[in-house]
This record gives structure tokens, C-alpha cells and sequence, in this order.
């Protein structure tokens, strides 16, 4: 695509011709195209150092129905500007050309097109942007204003194409394609609706992330299918397992560098297959066996290039010297130095092979550190990455998955739908990588670039651990995008957690005390509170704390990212104030994932620390009182040892601090960041992968604002911070056992206790490598210290001190069997205080029973009081979570929503009940894509229980916008029992028929699943089928019966197709040899009708998969059906999953599929009709779980709790008098219209349970229709039984 004609015409023609000839879109131009940009957005945009930033400004013209369609204007579009018809009817183009030199940050490009938007009144706009040799497409959409007393349209999202390089055929193959999809289908577009939906659509980035994941996954499999890397560590793990970690591992250190790439650090030609040819040795770039462009070019980039300082700084990048031979060890002296590059005889030319690398600036950081390494208790070499001169210990990484392709790659064995995928195509990952565009910002509610956002990077990272998660391998093929928090859910619990702490911090009566001994056991906490801080607190206490509904609408506004001002900008105080306990908050995610909670807090502080604090004055200032507290206390140490350790560290931090908000160039929001993550926000999860992905996160947000300066060190590129004690791999649920407090601590355990965590706070801001080393080695000899002193000095027991000091936490391949923050993270708190002051995540939803019990094993001597073995683990989430809140912090978790009522629910309702629950969202069933459970969010108060609880219900992330503003109803009815989200009308409903009804579980029935095969294609057979197996072997007529399906059952009376079960159940002892017609047609179904769960391998790398493993035999049904005789009676079915409510009678012989479920034993009749009425179905679909598509799970789970009014004798009649009538009808036309009878009984089912007729107007609002108020009132039953309903 040639865009060069931009660089040679004004912006007015250069953009008519891009819509006319690029787009095909032709525009009706505006009879007068300047624009005084200053007068004209005069009321929208007042920030005069953007607007001086624009050379020109033009109005290009319109797109409307007239101008698609090749039709006469009646009016020019300068004309249109002067009216608002209320309607978005056409779409106006601006142009501007900035001035010389000027290169635009997506906020000008975001806040230009807002203001031109707003401008235009109801119009959406496009602006065409032109700075250098690049350009910039950015479009505003429109949307209703859902707010009450707001009508009309509003400004929505912006999205972006940005950077779009000018210079002659030179525009990216990312730009490219969007742009072409951007052009009229004249086919589809017959006018300006039509267009802009098809735009909404292209500018959906669901989408094209969606497309790059699936790509992304492809080659993912295919390369855990080729790779080898070393293996040598000592748990002997799954080579499957291990490679894809090595490869996930792979894609995390290379899309790191894509985004990196974004800023010029990186040469292209590193990446360029046509340059490389003259770099590596007889480089063939698709070679299935060569590795040496993973070898020669990534691995000396990401462990020999990132980890040392560039040539010109002073630093050395070489290679290694394999010529000075260690005469003990046989190797070179550099042979485990990482720093010293590999391969030489790889290049063509070694000296034009570091030339490659000598401009890449140094990041450090950890996310570039070879794993290769000697275990620091053994001195046992593992081999991780292969970064070795020797070829036994190097990986096997093919140049193909790089350059090449695949176009018959069978992975039917990784997907259950197995034979689409037969014949795979995959592209090699760098030919991936360059056909899309990334971006190194982060993408906001409102404004967005059509590319690929590191945000993208969690959604992406945490499928593919699910992969490889033997728990989850299956479920994370069925149900891409299930694991990852949307950004609107994150965005609004964010928002609502940081409001809930502040709001209490701004309306509590401060409290200003110091207790004796704080000022030396606590000198590196942050309990102590400035005199300053006292005061601002005090101030904002006495302005807020009878006004808590205007402040927190104002703390919405500071949180917002529609609104730019400083809500607070008149109130000097609370600005203070917010800022200070901002600097004090202390966060975590206990299951943190690849970061999406920290990540959104990170962002939705520094937004606003941006309007409080432009200039970040106050924000320093913040850091420089911590460090000076620090110090002060530190002087006052009576160990003069202690005393010199702590004042010197002191002063390294506040230098570290002056040097990060100096003179750097960097933006502002860079010095917010680097401080929020040192101070504020932590994370922990079980996987190391996972953690490792959640650090890239924040590395990317701290390169966004680095401004690249060639002239200064480092390309003015300030290293990355250490993540390993922010972000830590361990099991959250798992304490450690410690000894109780003791008043007065040993001096030497103190001492060493305060000498770890000074090495571990200094190693955040250290930025050398090699002192980086230096520290680690001092940690370590530290820990070694400590285990002997915890056991000889502190009382600990000898497991407890070793699991303690044997914590590593620059080990990147194991995650700590246990988790304490006070050691992990080396702040102030205990057991007892706590440590947070929020709490927020999405922990993981994993059943204790699965495994056989396995987790729930594992778990049960912990003493949770959540502790459920049927339960779920993220009841014990819930429970970790407050342990380690301070009083009045604020708990925020998004989970499944069966805690409300189900039974293993229990002991976590009457858990919650010790604290002050405030707001719960219930969200419904899609919240997480093809997810199988309902969720909530509930944020909860560290304080004492006030029954304050308000609660709303919204259909999923569709209707985040409206818990700002929906109506929250009180929920007064929680208790250990269930809790129900109603209003009071409601309730009363419900307790109605819970006075006069009786859980189904307490009749005389039996409710059971149907039938469950394993392998429905053997054991279900048609009747052809059944006559040959039975003219074949008359005997099989014994074992073969009729069977309904899940798609045969209607309401009242099911349609039998004509499909048999060969009925082999265990229950029945069957000897199969009597059988000889069936034994052989099973057979047919070897291996796969096997009960071993083994998967037997055939060609190319297919499995047949067996049954799953049971005690049963070979051709007997999967589960034992011991209830069979059930079948042979009077019973109850329904459908088990479905998106309607039918219960079906059957008084014959008749089997049930495990798509249904059946019920027997007393008044079937008559609960077949209660069931089948409005009453029953209301509850049904209030109380049922469902599956991610919304359907209804009517599992025994489900119905066993339903309460159902229990006859008496003339009910019962009646009823059943009325279901014969129906029954009658169905035998005998199956379509018969029985309106009017069900519509009876939906009265006298009301009628039984005493409902009033407002109550049945909640269940029907239709019932003024078929009957009066008057006639309900008076009526019995018996006389309803025979009224006339109205048609």
C-alpha cells in the first residue's frame, strides 16, 4: 500500500484522496475547510500546549447515505456543523498537520478527536492526523446516554490507528489490513449506518486479538510438538510439561522484545530473514533441523545483550573465550558466565556478529536471566535454557518455527472437535509477529489502538498455562478466553476497592499514637504516620465525614477516565490527603495470575495521581517522607551495626529517589509507577510462569513512559526494577509454622531478620547486573544464617526454619510450598494486624473432591473454618483473604456465585457474617467466555457486621456501566442459610413459599441422573440395529430397551423416536458371553469402549482414547445405574440442560440418556404439573446454575433444595384432575392446545401457596389478562379449577 502521496499534498487533499482512492468512500467536501483551531474547540479543549502543537486544521468533508450512494449534497458539511438533528446520520472528517518535530502521545491524538467529537454535537468524527512521515487514523464512536436526565448521544471510545509510516510502499502489513477492511463492501453497505457498523466491527479488538490468539495457539502446539530442551532437574517431569513451559517461556521473553521493539530499542534486522543470510553461516531460515537462529541470535540477545551495559557506556559484550581451559573442570573459566556471548562459529564474521547487539540497550530486571545455574545447596549443574557452548546441553529450537510454515500439521489429538484440525496450518512465529501491529500502552475503556496491547499478553498466557495444567488441559481447549478477568470487571472492582478505602481513610477519626519499641522493631514498615499526614487526615476527616454520598461520587470522578479534572481541585486538603494514603496502600492479589488486578490498579492510581498531582511534587515528596522517616528512626538504633546498615540504606533510597523524579526526560506517569510497584501493589500465584508474566506486564507499563534519548547513558533507558519480592510464586493457601510472637526477639535473629530485608528492598532499585549478583549471593549466605538461628534462637521447628530460608526468590522454575508476606515481601504486619489494606483478585474455582479427594486431602488439617470437603477452593480464597486484610481493609473478589445457597456454602455465608459485606453484583453466567457457572462480586469490610449489604443483578460485562449507576436494592436476608438477592416485595414472595412449601429432597421420591454410557455411539442403537442384533441372537431382546433423549422430552407427555439402549449396567451382573449378537457388536468398539482411561497411540501421532478408568467390565455402561428398576415405574423426567423449563410424565417402561434426569415415588402427577407451572419455573431460573451459554442446569443438585407446596387431598385432586385433562389431549395429538388448562393451574398454584395478587403479578405479569383481581381474591380452588380464563 503507497500512502507517500500524504508527504507531498496538504492534509486537505491528502485526506480526501485517501477516502476516495485507499478507502473507496467518496466524501462531500465542506464549501470552506479552515479551521481556527483555537476559536473553533473553544469550549471542548483549553489546553493550549496541544493546540500550539497543530501547523493546520482543516474540515475535509462528510461520509452520509447521499455521498455513498453518489448523490447531490443539499448542504455542505461546514453548513451540517451548525445544527444538531439529534441524529448520527453521517460521519464528519477533520485533518491536522501538527508542527515540525512534533510527535504526537496517544492522549493528544485521544483528547484532539474527544474534543472535535464533542464539537460535533451527535456526529461521530474521523481525524487524520499527519506529524513526519507518519500518520494517524482515529475515529470516535457514539452511544446513548444510559444515565437518568442525560439524553441523546455521548462520546464513546476512541480507536486509533497510530504511527502509520508514509514513506513510498512502506506502510505495515497490521496497518494495511485493517485499512483494507475499513473500505465500502458494496455488497453489505448501502449506506452510512451500514458503513459505520461495519467500522464498529473492524475497530473491535476482541476480534483481532481473538485472531492472533488462535494463530498464536497453533504454533504454540506445534512447537511443543519440535522442541527439546535440556532436562536434567530432579523431579523428572513430563518432557510434554516441561517443553511447553520452555516454550511458553519462549513467547514471553520474545513478544517482551516485539513490544520493546515498538521504541526502537531492538533492530529490525535482527528479525530479517534476508539479513541474517549474510550474518549466520549458511543460514536456511525454514530448516526443520538447524537451531542456530534461536541459538546465534535470540539467546545472545536476551541473556548476553539485556543483562550487560552497552560498549559505549563502558560496558563489555563479548564472546566467550573457549580457549582458556580450566585444568580441574575441563571448561572454559567463563563457562557458566552468561554474560559472555556463545556460537562464534555460527557467525560469518564475530566482530559484525556484536555489532548486531551493541546498540540494545541494558533492561536487567530479572525477565532476561539465563536459568541455566548451580543449585545453591548442591552445586549441582541444571541445564534450563541451554546457553552452552557444549552441544549435549544445548536446545533444540528449529529455524522453522521462526520462518517457516506448516500447512499439514495434525493436531486432532489436542482438540476434541479432532478431525477439523487433521490438517492444521501455522505459520512460524516471527512470520506471525510481523503481520500484526503492536502497541507498548495499555488500552482504556475509552480509547483504544487497533493493535495488539500488553493486556493482550494475559489473555493469551493464561490459556496457555491452562494448556499445559493437566487439571485444566481439556476445559482451556473447550473454552478459549475462560481464564481472564474482562477489563470492564477489573476496571470496576478496582474502582470500587480503591473508593471503599478511601472513602473510610477520608471520613475515620485519625488516630496518631506510637507505640513504645515501633520506632526500632518496625523501622522498616510504614506504620509510623508523618506529622503532616495527621494533619491532612484530620482536615479531611472533619470536611467529609457527614457528606459520604458526595465524596464518593467525587472519588468516581477522580477514578474515571471520562473525566480529566481533579474533582478535588478546590479542596487542597483532601487532594493532600488522597495522595498520602494512596502511598500508604498496601494491595494484593492473592491469586494473581498474569497480573490483569495489579496491572488495573497500577493504572487507575496513577490516572489519578495525574489529576491531583500534574507535576508529581506532592508524589515525591510522599517517597522522600518515607526514606527520611527511615533514616530518623534508623538514628535512633541503639546497635550501632544496625544503625550504620539501616542510615546508609536510607540514603541510598533517598538518593535512588531524587535520581528517578530528575531531570531524566521520562513522563511524568514513569516515577508514579516505579514507586506504586516498590511500595504498593504485590501478587502471588502458583505458577512461576504465570508470576513471570505478570513482571513483563509491569517491565512494559515502566518502557511506555522512557523516553528514548541516544545522546545520554543507556539511551536514557533507566534499568528495570527487580520484581522477585513484589511478585512471588507460592501457595497461597499454605501458611507457614511459626513460632508465637515473642515480646522481646533475640538481637542476633533481629538483626539478620533486618539485614534480609534490606538486601531485599535494596535489590529492587538496583540496576547493575553485577551488584545485582553480589546481593543475591548476600541473600543467600543470610538465609543459610538464619535457618540456624530460627531453630537455635527463635523457636522454630527444624521443617518450618528450613521451608523458611530455603525460599529462594530468584528461583524462576519453583513456587514456595507455603506463603507469609512478612517474609515474601518484607513488610510490616502479622497474623494477628494483618498486613493489606486490599485484597482483589479472581481466585481459582477448582472443586477439593476432584482427584479423589486429592486437594481436599491436602487442605483439611489447615483449620479453615470455610473448609468444605465437597466445597470449593475459593472459599478458602475468601478466608485467606481477610486473615490477611488490617482492620477496615477492604476485600474484593469476583467467584463463582455458588457460595449464595449451596450447601458447602454454608460455613463461608456464616464466615462472611463476622465482617461488614457492602455491595454485591451478581453478573450471571458470561462473564468469562463458554464459562459453566454464574458469578458475583462481592467487597466486603474488614469491620464489624452492620447489615448494610446492598445488592443488584446485571447481564454480565454487557451492563458494567450500570453498576455505577443501577438501583442497589438492601438485601437484609443473609444468614448462614442462603442468601437471595430480592427486594422486599420479593421477599416476601419467597418466604411464602418457603412457609407453605416443603423442599422436594424431604418427599417420598427418589431423583436420579439418567444413564450414563461413556460411549453413547456403542450402547445407543436405532431400530434397525436392535432387529438385526436381536434376528441375530434372540436373547439380546432381554438387554435391549427403549430409551429417551434429552431433545425428545416436552412438557407433560415426551415423543419417543425410536432409540434403544443396550442395557449392560453393572447393577444387573449381566454375563455377556449368553449374548453372543451384542458381545461381537460391542467389540466392534475396541479399545474405545475399554473402562481403562488409556490412550492408545496409532500413526501421526493420533491417540485413541479409552473410557474413563472404573472397577466395571469392558462392556457394561460406565456407571453402575443400581436405581434401573426406577425406570420400569411411574416417573418424572426433564431435561438436565437446556434454555427451557419441560417436565414430562411417563407411566411405561422407558429408559433415560444422562442428558436428562429422572424422578420417582409419591404424587408424580401432581408434581409434574406444580413443576411445569409459572411458580416453580420462576424459582427454577432465579436458583438454577447455568452453563456459559445461559441454558439452565436442572441438576438433583438443583432441584432437590426447590420448595413445593405439598398437598393435601383435595389440592391433590384437583391438580390432578387437571393434568389428566392435559395429559389426555397430548396422547392423543401431541400439539394439542392446553393454554388454558396450564393457565388454571398457574392460578391454583398461587393460589395453595396464599400468594397475593401484586405477589402473583412478580411471577405473571400477564395474569390481569386471563382473570381479575377481584375473582382471584374471592375464588377457592375448587372454583378456580373450573373458571373460564380469558383468551
Amino acid at each position: 500500500m503507497d500512502l507517500s502521496f500524504f508527504l507531498n499534498n496538504n492534509i486537505l487533499d491528502a485526506g480526501t484522496r485517501f477516502f476516495e482512492e485507499v478507502l473507496e468512500i467518496k466524501i462531500a467536501p465542506a464549501s470552506r475547510s479552515e479551521i481556527d483551531i483555537k476559536e473553533f474547540l473553544k469550549e471542548y479543549l483549553t489546553d493550549e500546549v496541544l493546540l500550539n502543537k497543530i501547523a493546520d486544521a482543516r474540515l475535509i468533508g462528510m461520509v452520509n447515505d447521499l455521498s455513498i450512494g453518489g448523490k447531490e449534497q443539499k448542504v455542505k458539511a461546514d453548513e451540517i456543523l451548525q445544527k444538531d438533528n439529534g441524529d448520527c446520520d453521517m460521519l464528519i472528517v477533520f485533518g491536522i498537520e501538527l508542527a515540525k518535530d512534533i510527535h504526537p502521545t496517544r492522549r493528544d491524538i485521544s483528547r484532539l478527536t474527544r474534543a472535535l467529537n464533542r464539537r460535533s454535537a451527535s456526529r461521530p468524527v474521523v481525524l487524520l492526523t499527519r506529524y513526519s512521515d507518519k500518520l494517524t487514523f482515529s475515529a470516535a464512536e457514539r452511544g446513548q446516554y444510559n444515565r437518568e436526565g442525560q439524553k441523546g448521544e455521548k462520546v464513546g471510545r476512541i480507536s486509533i490507528l497510530r504511527d502509520i509510516d508514509l514513506k513510498k510502499n512502506n506502510v505495515h502489513s497490521g496497518h494495511e489490513r485493517i485499512i483494507l477492511q475499513l473500505r465500502i463492501n458494496p455488497l453489505k453497505i448501502t449506506g452510512f449506518r451500514d458503513l459505520y457498523d461495519q467500522w464498529l466491527e473492524v475497530f473491535n479488538i476482541s476480534i483481532l486479538n481473538k485472531e492472533f490468539y488462535n494463530e498464536l495457539f497453533v504454533w504454540y502446539l506445534w512447537a511443543v510438538k519440535t522442541v527439546s530442551f535440556p532436562n536434567n532437574i530432579s523431579d523428572k517431569s513430563d518432557d510434554t510439561v516441561y517443553n511447553s513451559e520452555n516454550v511458553i517461556r519462549l513467547l514471553t521473553r520474545l513478544i517482551f522484545i516485539w513490544f520493546v521493539k515498538e521504541k526502537n530499542l531492538i533492530p529490525e534486522i535482527l528479525f530479517n530473514r534476508v539479513y541474517l543470510s549474510g550474518v549466520i553461516k549458511n543460514f536456511i531460515p525454514v530448516s526443520d533441523t538447524n537451531s542456530d537462529y534461536y541459538k546465534a541470535i535470540l539467546q545472545n540477545l536476551f541473556f548476553a545483550t539485556l543483562n550487560t551495559e552497552m560498549p559505549k557506556d563502558g560496558g563489555v559484550r563479548k564472546f566467550i573465550d573457549e580457549t582458556k581451559k580450566n585444568k580441574r573442570t575441563g571448561y572454559s573459566d567463563e563457562y557458566m558466565d552468561h554474560l559472555s556471548y556463545r556460537y562464534r562459529e555460527l557467525f560469518t564474521e564475530h566482530e559484525k556478529a556484536l555489532s548486531l547487539f551493541e546498540n540494545i540497550p541494558f533492561l536487567n530486571g530479572g525477565l532476561f536471566e539465563c536459568l541455566d545455574h548451580r543449585d545453591p545447596e548442591t552445586d549441582e549443574e541444571i541445564r534450563i535454557d541451554g546457553f552452552s557452548s557444549k552441544l549435549s546441553k544445548q536446545p533444540t529450537v528449529p529455524n522453522i518455527l521462526f520462518f517457516g510454515n506448516n500447512s499439514d500439521l495434525d493436531l486432532s489429538g489436542e482438540f476434541e472437535d479432532g478431525k477439523k484440525h487433521k490438517h492444521s496450518k501455522a505459520r512460524g512465529i516471527i512470520n506471525i509477529l510481523n503481520s500484526y501491529k503492536f502497541t507498548i500502552e495499555e488500552n482504556t475503556p475509552l480509547e483504544q489502538e487497533i493493535a495488539l496491547d500488553p493486556e493482550l499478553l494475559g489473555k493469551i498466557f493464561e490459556n496457555l498455562l491452562a494448556s499445559y495444567n493437566p487439571e485444566t488441559r481439556t476445559t482451556a481447549r473447550k473454552q478459549t478466553g475462560s481464564y481472564y478477568t474482562p477489563r470492564e470487571i477489573v476496571n470496576y472492582m478496582v474502582d470500587e476497592s480503591l473508593i471503599a478505602y478511601l472513602k473510610n481513610k477520608l471520613t475515620e477519626q485519625p488516630v496518631t499514637y506510637q507505640t513504645l519499641g515501633n520506632l526500632q522493631t518496625n523501622f522498616l514498615g510504614n506504620e509510623y504516620k508523618a506529622g503532616q499526614l495527621d494533619m491532612q487526615a484530620e482536615l479531611a476527616y472533619n470536611k467529609w465525614k457527614k457528606q459520604e454520598e458526595q465524596l464518593e461520587e467525587k472519588l468516581h470522578e477522580l477514578f474515571s477516565y471520562e473525566n480529566e479534572e481533579n474533582p478535588f481541585k478546590d479542596d487542597k486538603e483532601s487532594s493532600d490527603a488522597i495522595i498520602a494514603h494512596l502511598s500508604e496502600c498496601k494491595i494484593l492479589d492473592p491469586a494473581c495470575g498474569s497480573g490483569a488486578f495489579p496491572m488495573g490498579m497500577l493504572h487507575k492510581i496513577v490516572l489519578a495521581l495525574g489529576k491531583l498531582d500534574p507535576c508529581n511534587y506532592l508524589w515525591k515528596q510522599a517517597q522522600l517522607d518515607k526514606a527520611i522517616r527511615d533514616r530518623h528512626r534508623a538514628e535512633e538504633f541503639e546497635d550501632e551495626a544496625l544503625k550504620s546498615d539501616a542510615v546508609k540504606r536510607a540514603e541510598e533510597k533517598i538518593k535512588y529517589i531524587e535520581e528517578s523524579f530528575g531531570n531524566t526526560g521520562h513522563e511524568l506517569d514513569y516515577a508514579r509507577k516505579l514507586f506504586l510497584i516498590e511500595n504498593c501493589i504485590y501478587g502471588v500465584d502458583i505458577q512461576q510462569v504465570a508470576v513471570q508474566i505478570s513482571k513483563l506486564r509491569f517491565f512494559i507499563s515502566l518502557m511506555v513512559d522512557q523516553k528514548v534519548n541516544d545522546e545520554k547513558i543507556n539511551r536514557n533507558i533507566l534499568s528495570l526494577p527487580n520484581l522477585e519480592t513484589k511478585f512471588v510464586a507460592a501457595n497461597t493457601l499454605i501458611p507457614i509454622d511459626k513460632p508465637q510472637q515473642l515480646l522481646l526477639k533475640d538481637p542476633e535473629v533481629e538483626r539478620y531478620e533486618n539485614i534480609l530485608r534490606e538486601i531485599h528492598h535494596k535489590i529492587f532499585y538496583t540496576r547493575g547486573y553485577a551488584e545485582k549478583k553480589k546481593l543475591k549471593k548476600e541473600e543467600l549466605d543470610t538465609r543459610k544464617h538464619l535457618r540456624k538461628l530460627f531453630i537455635e534462637k527463635a523457636g522454630y521447628k527444624r521443617e518450618a526454619a528450613e521451608t523458611i530460608t530455603k525460599w529462594n526468590p530468584f528461583d524462576p522454575l519453583k513456587a514456595a510450598p507455603f506463603f507469609d508476606p512478612g517474609i515474601m515481601f518484607t513488610i510490616s504486619g502479622n497474623s494477628q494486624q494483618g498486613w493489606f489494606n486490599i485484597i482483589i483478585g479472581n481466585p481459582p474455582y477448582i472443586q477439593l473432591q476432584k482427584e479423589h479427594g486429592k486437594l481436599a486431602s491436602e487442605l483439611s488439617n489447615l483449620k479453615y473454618e470455610t473448609f468444605e470437603r465437597t466445597g470449593d477452593i475459593y472459599t478458602l480464597f475468601y478466608e485467606k483473604g481477610f486473615k490477611l486484610l488490617v482492620t477496615k481493609g477492604i476485600h474484593v473478589f469476583i467467584t463463582s456465585s455458588q457460595w449464595m445457597k449451596a450447601a458447602y456454602g454454608k460455613s463461608l455465608r456464616k464466615y462472611l457474617l463476622k465482617f461488614n459485606p457492602i455491595k454485591l453484583v451478581l453478573l450471571g453466567p458470561r462473564v468469562f467466555e463458554k464459562t459453566t457457572v454464574d458469578t458475583n462480586i462481592l467487597i466486603s469490610q474488614k469491620s464489624t457486621f452492620t447489615n448494610s449489604l446492598k445488592g443488584i443483578k446485571i447481564n454480565g460485562t454487557a451492563q458494567v456501566e450500570s453498576l455505577r449507576i443501577g438501583q442497589f436494592i438492601k438485601i437484609t436476608n443473609t444468614s448462614d442459610h442462603e442468601w437471595i438477592l430480592a427486594d422486599s416485595k420479593v421477599s416476601s414472595l419467597k418466604n411464602k413459599i418457603v412457609l407453605h412449601g416443603k423442599k422436594l429432597k424431604d418427599w417420598d421420591i427418589s431423583i436420579n441422573f439418567g444413564i450414563k454410557t461413556g460411549l453413547n455411539e456403542a450402547f445407543i442403537i436405532d431400530q434397525v440395529k436392535r432387529d438385526e442384533l436381536i434376528n441375530a441372537d434372540p436373547n439380546s431382546q432381554e438387554v435391549i430397551k427403549p430409551i429417551l433423549r434429552g431433545r425428545e422430552i416436552s412438557k407433560y407427555l415426551s415423543h419417543w423416536n425410536g432409540v434403544y439402549i443396550i442395557a449392560t449396567f453393572p447393577a444387573l451382573n449381566i454375563k455377556i458371553n449368553n449374548y453372543t449378537a451384542i458381545k461381537n457388536y460391542l467389540e466392534s468398539f475396541l479399545p474405545r469402549i475399554e473402562q481403562s482411561g488409556i490412550e492408545y497411540p496409532v500413526d501421526s501421532g493420533i491417540v485413541i482414547k479409552s473410557r474413563k478408568k472404573t472397577v466395571n467390565k469392558w462392556f457394561e455402561t460406565q456407571d453402575p445405574i443400581s436405581f434401573y428398576k426406577e425406570f420400569q415405574e411411574e416417573k418424572l423426567i426433564w431435561k438436565r440442560i437446556g434454555s427451557s423449563l419441560r417436565f414430562s410424565y411417563s407411566e411405561s417402561e422407558i429408559y433415560c440418556l444422562d442428558s436428562t434426569c429422572i424422578a420417582t415415588g409419591e404424587k408424580i402427577k401432581y408434581l409434574t404439573a406444580l413443576l411445569n407451572s409459572k411458580l416453580s419455573k420462576y424459582f427454577l431460573y432465579e436458583t438454577a446454575p447455568r452453563t456459559g451459554m445461559g441454558d439452565l442446569i436442572i441438576s438433583v443438585q438443583a432441584l432437590e433444595p426447590l420448595y413445593v407446596h405439598y398437598p393435601n387431598y383435595i389440592e391433590e385432586e384437583i391438580v390432578v384432575g387437571l393434568f389428566d385433562e392435559i395429559y389426555d389431549k397430548k396422547r392423543k395429538n401431541l400439539n394439542s392446545d392446553t393454554y388454558l388448562l396450564e393457565n388454571r393451574i398457574d392460578t391454583i398454584v398461587f393460589k395453595i401457596n396464599h400468594l397475593d395478587f401484586e405477589e402473583c403479578k412478580i411471577i405473571d405479569p400477564q395474569i390481569e389478562k386471563f382473570i381479575t383481581r377481584e375473582d382471584y381474591e374471592r375464588m377457592s380452588i375448587e372454583e378456580l379449577s373450573e373458571y373460564e380464563i380469558k383468551v
